[in-house]
């Protein structure tokens, strides 16, 4: 290994950089540049050392700009109005950071740039990459979950109909375990252009969902012309395919789930259509089978007595609790907030927030929990002021079901119980899930509104989708979004989940509101998310859901880090 590198060495390196550099002194002045600052500016390399750097309109202003967050963190990135040798514009991205000042004293600064125009296409082709399956070259999962919240935020007011394909291959394992990958990869390559000439046929948009799976939207399409498609898309499929000297044949199995499209949210969609092929491959595959939104829209199975009775019993004998969670700031691990998350010690065991809340919604009883939650919360309230002098300002986050937020009655009930119990408003926030601000936005912006106007403040809870941040909460008074927490768990190691919680960051940023993370369990996705604009977070790493004393004893310090 080289461990003597020269100066002429590392100024060779530095030269062949495609990124514009250069050093500054303490009174901002040129102290060296490379060479592509001379070939993106014109600048003669030499002729301003020792003078303001000229490749910036008003540099002084920009390194006040730069002041606050460089003596906080050390670095800043922002856009500039640079300007060539010629007096020709240039909009530059540009970087500033601290680096040790060789004659000590205080930091120069190393400054670096480069060309937007080049640098949105360089994004524009990682992002084409994080929104195509490389294989086949169709739009994956992320990119077609896309597709449709974007249509259905533009026709969410509208009458039009929706039909999504769920296409799983019958046979193609086969292939796989007997030829081996390249021919599997070649089949799917194949029936990949076979979809895709489908769809343009009939207006549709296709992905590839990963594996042999495929999905086929379409829109403005009856149930009956759905089949139509399904049973022509079925046919194409079929065809041979040979490779090299041999010849194969595939099947499909063909889930098809038919809406009208204001009602049913990306998510539901495909789970839908995923479910109807599943049907299809349970019979033997080679078909398709249609679920009309009609037969299942706004379906609620009927509590059974069983389950209601059970329900009322716990509630009676005080079988829920309300265990705490703590949540920090990211960048200096003080603690901010406290979330609420609901246990049930059952005659099973004790039952996640997640078991609960299933068993509750079957007894129609998620009202009812929602405000013994607060009223626990409350209590958390006053065990804090026998905590440590910072922990009195903390807040407490407490969930809200999409049933409770659809209660009509909801808002009076909270407002008699806020004024019987003397709450401290300002002290609550409510979280409420990204569902039902998809599925009910006219009903959540109007609780929203009256909750904020009482003094709550309220965040915006799995959040799945840049463009829900974009349209559905972008006039909503809530102060901050939440990364969902399977999301998280993709973090940083999937580029789709990278892809997806990038673009919620820079929609929440775009529309000032925070973001949070749920369900961190590992430094790597602390850091990414720390390095990406998230503002808190909670999970395994920073402490599980306890019962209260002990989660107030384990945070009476404040912080974390």
């Amino acid at each position: 290994m080289i461990t003597d590198f020269s100066a002429h060495w590392f100024q060779q390196v530095l030269d062949h950089l495609g990124q514009g550099m250069a050093i500054l002194d303490t009174e901002g002045c040129l102290v060296w540049c490379n060479r592509a600052y001379a070939q993106i500016t014109g600048f003669c390399r030499q002729a301003h050392i020792g003078q303001a750097p000229p490749h910036i309109v008003d540099h002084a202003r920009l390194l006040c700009r730069a002041k606050f967050q460089l003596e906080v963190s050390g670095n800043w990135q922002g856009e500039a109005i640079g300007i060539t040798e010629k007096g020709q514009p240039l909009a530059l991205l540009v970087s500033l950071s601290h680096i040790p000042n060789p004659q000590g004293g205080r930091n120069w600064l190393l400054e670096h740039f480069f060309e937007i125009d080049s640098y949105l296409g360089y994004i524009k082709q990682l992002e084409s990459q994080a929104l195509h399956d490389p294989l086949s070259g169709l739009p994956n999962r992320s990119y077609f979950r896309s597709e449709i919240n974007g249509a259905f935020q533009v026709h969410q007011q509208s009458q039009r109909t929706v039909a999504v394909m769920f296409i799983d291959l019958d046979g193609f394992k086969l292939i796989n375990d007997r030829t081996g990958h390249e021919s599997g990869d070649y089949v799917l390559m194949i029936v990949a252009q076979r979809l895709r000439h489908s769809a343009k046929q009939h207006h549709g948009f296709v992905a590839r969902m990963g594996g042999d799976e495929f999905a086929l939207l379409l829109m403005d399409t009856d149930a009956d012309q759905a089949q139509n498609v399904a049973a022509a898309v079925l046919t194409d499929i079929e065809q041979p395919i040979t490779v090299g000297k041999r010849m194969f044949r595939v099947s499909a199995s063909i889930g098809i789930y038919h809406d009208q499209y204001a009602h049913t949210h990306a998510s539901e969609l495909l789970r839908r259509a995923d479910q109807t092929m599943y049907q299809i491959k349970k019979q033997g595959g080679h078909g398709y089978k249609l679920q009309s939104g009609a037969m299942v829209q706004h379906e609620r199975k009927p509590p059974t007595e069983a389950w209601r009775t059970e329900i009322d019993n716990a509630l009676s004998n005080h079988e829920f609790s309300a265990f705490a969670q703590p949540i920090v700031d990211i960048q200096t691990g003080r603690v901010t907030a406290i979330e609420t998350r609901v246990r049930w010690q059952a005659q099973r065991g004790l039952l996640t927030a997640k078991e609960v809340l299933n068993h509750v919604s079957q007894a129609n009883r998620e009202e009812t929990l929602d405000f013994l939650m607060l009223e626990q919360a409350l209590a958390i309230l006053t065990q804090l002021k026998q905590c440590a002098s910072r922990l009195p300002a903390l807040r407490i986050a407490v969930n809200l079901s999409a049933a409770t937020c659809l209660n009509q009655d909801f808002l009076q009930r909270l407002c008699l119980y806020v004024d019987s119990r003397q709450l401290p408003c300002k002290r609550f926030r409510f979280d409420i899930p990204e569902k039902a601000f998809v599925l009910y936005p006219a009903q959540m912006a109007e609780l929203v509104v009256g909750l904020v106007e009482k003094g709550f403040e309220v965040a915006a809870d799995h959040i799945t989708c840049a463009d829900v941040v974009n349209t559905v909460l972008a006039e909503i008074p809530i102060t901050i979004i939440k990364l969902d927490e399977f999301l998280v768990s993709g973090l940083p190691d999937s580029a789709d989940a990278m892809f997806t919680a990038t673009a919620i960051i820079a929609a929440a940023k775009r529309h000032g509101f925070a973001v949070g993370a749920e369900g961190v369990g590992w430094m790597k996705q602390l850091e990414w998310l720390r390095n990406a604009g998230c503002r808190e977070c909670q999970g395994e790493l920073i402490g599980s859901p306890k019962p209260p004393d002990e989660a107030l004893t384990a945070i009476k310090t404040g912080r974390y880090w």
